[in-house]
Protein backbone atom coordinates (compact mmCIF):
# COMPACT_ATOMS: atom_id res chain seq x y z
CA UNK A 1 0.00 0.00 0.00
CA UNK A 2 1.07 3.50 -1.25
CA UNK A 3 2.21 5.82 1.82
CA UNK A 4 -0.39 8.50 0.47
CA UNK A 5 -2.88 5.21 1.25
CA UNK A 6 -1.41 4.62 4.25
CA UNK A 7 -2.30 8.74 5.60
CA UNK A 8 -5.69 8.36 3.65
CA UNK A 9 -6.50 5.50 5.44
CA UNK A 10 -5.40 6.75 8.99
CA UNK A 11 -7.66 10.53 8.17
CA UNK A 12 -10.43 7.74 6.93
CA UNK A 13 -10.55 5.50 10.14
CA UNK A 14 -10.29 9.03 12.55
CA UNK A 15 -13.54 10.27 10.92
CA UNK A 16 -15.50 7.14 11.55
CA UNK A 17 -14.32 6.71 14.44
CA UNK A 18 -15.15 10.29 15.12
CA UNK A 19 -18.76 9.97 13.68
CA UNK A 20 -21.73 10.43 15.91
CA UNK A 21 -22.68 8.00 18.47
CA UNK A 22 -25.86 8.62 19.76
CA UNK A 23 -27.40 7.00 22.91
CA UNK A 24 -24.49 4.37 22.46
CA UNK A 25 -20.86 4.17 22.62
CA UNK A 26 -20.35 3.15 19.09
CA UNK A 27 -19.95 5.27 15.57
CA UNK A 28 -22.72 5.47 13.57
CA UNK A 29 -22.39 5.39 9.68
CA UNK A 30 -21.48 7.94 7.61
CA UNK A 31 -21.42 8.24 3.77
CA UNK A 32 -18.38 8.58 1.67
CA UNK A 33 -19.37 12.65 1.03
CA UNK A 34 -19.79 12.89 4.85
CA UNK A 35 -16.03 10.92 5.30
CA UNK A 36 -14.53 13.13 2.66
CA UNK A 37 -15.95 16.85 4.35
CA UNK A 38 -14.39 15.24 8.01
CA UNK A 39 -11.35 14.49 6.00
CA UNK A 40 -8.58 17.53 7.09
CA UNK A 41 -9.14 20.83 4.85
CA UNK A 42 -5.71 20.31 3.34
CA UNK A 43 -6.38 16.10 1.93
CA UNK A 44 -9.64 17.40 1.29
CA UNK A 45 -8.73 20.01 -1.29
CA UNK A 46 -6.14 18.02 -2.61
CA UNK A 47 -8.67 14.97 -3.31
CA UNK A 48 -10.72 17.49 -5.12
CA UNK A 49 -8.34 19.38 -7.56
CA UNK A 50 -6.70 15.91 -8.34
CA UNK A 51 -10.15 14.02 -8.69
CA UNK A 52 -12.79 15.82 -9.13
CA UNK A 53 -15.58 16.85 -7.26
CA UNK A 54 -18.03 14.08 -6.18
CA UNK A 55 -21.79 13.45 -6.81
CA UNK A 56 -24.31 13.91 -9.42
CA UNK A 57 -22.99 16.20 -12.41
CA UNK A 58 -19.18 15.61 -11.22
CA UNK A 59 -18.62 14.55 -15.05
CA UNK A 60 -16.12 11.62 -13.74
CA UNK A 61 -16.08 8.38 -12.99
CA UNK A 62 -13.37 8.76 -10.62
CA UNK A 63 -13.69 11.54 -8.42
CA UNK A 64 -12.55 12.26 -4.49
CA UNK A 65 -15.20 10.11 -3.56
CA UNK A 66 -14.13 6.84 -5.37
CA UNK A 67 -10.81 7.25 -3.86
CA UNK A 68 -12.18 7.25 -0.68
CA UNK A 69 -14.26 4.46 -1.73
CA UNK A 70 -11.08 2.73 -2.75
CA UNK A 71 -9.05 3.39 0.22
CA UNK A 72 -12.79 2.20 2.52
CA UNK A 73 -11.85 -0.91 0.66
CA UNK A 74 -8.40 -1.52 1.47
CA UNK A 75 -9.63 -1.87 4.82
CA UNK A 76 -10.98 -5.43 4.41
CA UNK A 77 -12.99 -6.18 7.55
CA UNK A 78 -11.87 -2.94 9.70
CA UNK A 79 -15.35 -1.73 8.32
CA UNK A 80 -18.40 -2.58 8.21
CA UNK A 81 -20.83 -1.52 4.92
CA UNK A 82 -24.90 -0.96 4.32
CA UNK A 83 -26.83 0.88 1.88
CA UNK A 84 -28.93 3.52 1.61
CA UNK A 85 -31.67 4.85 -0.68
CA UNK A 86 -29.78 8.42 -1.42
CA UNK A 87 -32.80 9.67 -3.78
CA UNK A 88 -33.73 13.01 -2.28
CA UNK A 89 -30.39 13.57 0.25
CA UNK A 90 -27.54 16.03 -0.43
CA UNK A 91 -24.61 16.00 1.40
CA UNK A 92 -22.39 18.67 2.60
CA UNK A 93 -19.02 18.90 1.33
CA UNK A 94 -17.09 21.67 2.09
CA UNK A 95 -20.27 23.86 2.37
CA UNK A 96 -21.71 23.29 -0.66
CA UNK A 97 -25.02 20.31 -1.67
CA UNK A 98 -23.48 17.32 -3.03
CA UNK A 99 -26.49 14.71 -4.68
CA UNK A 100 -25.04 10.88 -4.71
CA UNK A 101 -24.15 10.36 -8.35
CA UNK A 102 -26.05 7.17 -8.12
CA UNK A 103 -29.16 6.76 -6.22
CA UNK A 104 -27.79 4.02 -3.97
CA UNK A 105 -24.93 5.06 -1.67
CA UNK A 106 -23.02 3.27 0.86
CA UNK A 107 -22.97 3.68 4.99
CA UNK A 108 -19.79 2.89 6.69
CA UNK A 109 -18.14 2.39 10.25
CA UNK A 110 -15.99 0.88 11.61
CA UNK A 111 -16.36 -2.79 12.75
CA UNK A 112 -17.06 -3.59 16.18
CA UNK A 113 -14.16 -5.74 18.08
CA UNK A 114 -14.64 -8.10 19.88
CA UNK A 115 -12.93 -8.42 23.20
CA UNK A 116 -12.87 -11.70 23.58
CA UNK A 117 -11.17 -12.68 20.17
CA UNK A 118 -8.05 -11.44 21.00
Amino acid sequence: MAKNDEVLIDEIRAALANAAKGRGSRPHFLTIYQILNRLSQSTKIRLISEHGSPGAGAQTYHSAASVIAGCLQKMGGEVERMYLDARGAAFDVDGAPVSAGYPVVGLYRLREVDPDAT
